[in-house]
């Protein structure tokens, strides 16, 4: 089954003196269940066009479908609440809430989605069992260590039972033995039936992957199955 979809997408950026081609022309489709790599150099484009996927940003032109819904016209609460029911995100810098326990964190796009009490508290501890942190659960996110705050953002990306996970360089704030444990991890959510999209520079962690995407001045150059 297809979940994602993209036609044609073209990012630009416009200043005073000049613009900016960000995304050139890029199409491809996502099955439910794949494990994408996308790789390629700083500039390649491949943030941006995770930023287009994960509804963060939107295309000069082109058309961008998740499962069926076109998502072209779209108002912004919209977006937001799809990108929230749809997809979720891993960041290279965590984006934790430094004051709060591992629990809040990932309860917070349950709370957001207005999820009531009893069943917020089911599907965080599920999350975070997942993850190996179950143990975790009260401590302060400020006082975890790198691996530890990761593996909370790969249990708030999961706590919305997401159709797929989008993960931009995961690893980059990472130590070696981390992130193989993160690679690790993602692996083992994919085996089990999770659609995941890595953006990576790090070829090792590419590998990993079933399918690389490689990007190159804004378009795709390949696009093997591995």
């Amino acid at each position: 089954m297809k979940i994602i979809e993209c036609r044609d997408l073209t990012k630009e950026y416009v200043s005073k003196t000049q613009s900016q081609q960000a995304l050139a022309h890029v199409s491809f489709s996502v099955e439910a269940g794949e494990y994408i790599a996308v790789v390629g150099k700083s500039g390649s484009g491949k943030s941006t066009l995770l930023n287009m996927i994960g509804l963060i940003d939107v295309p000069t032109s082109g058309e961008l479908l998740i499962g069926e819904q076109n998502t072209k016209d779209l108002s912004e609460n919209r977006r937001a609440d799809l990108r929230n029911q749809k997809i979720g995100y891993v960041f290279q810098a965590f984006y934790l809430e430094p004051a709060y326990s591992a629990y809040k964190n990932v309860e917070m796009p349950l709370l957001i989605g207005g999820v009531d009490k009893k069943e917020r508290k089911e599907r965080v501890m599920k999350a975070l069992e997942i993850v190996g942190l179950a143990h975790k659960a009260k401590q302060r996110a400020d006082t975890l260590s790198g691996g530890e705050k990761q593996r909370v953002c790969i249990a708030r990306a999961l706590v919305g039972e997401p159709e797929f996970i989008l993960a931009d360089e995961p690893c980059g704030n990472l130590d070696s033995e981390n992130s193989k444990e993160i690679m690790d991890l993602f692996e083992r959510l994919n085996g089990e039936g999770k659609t995941i999209l890595l953006v990576t520079h790090n070829e090792e962690d590419a590998k990993r992957a079933k399918r690389r995407i490689r990007m190159l001045d804004g378009g795709i150059v390949a696009d093997e199955t591995l």
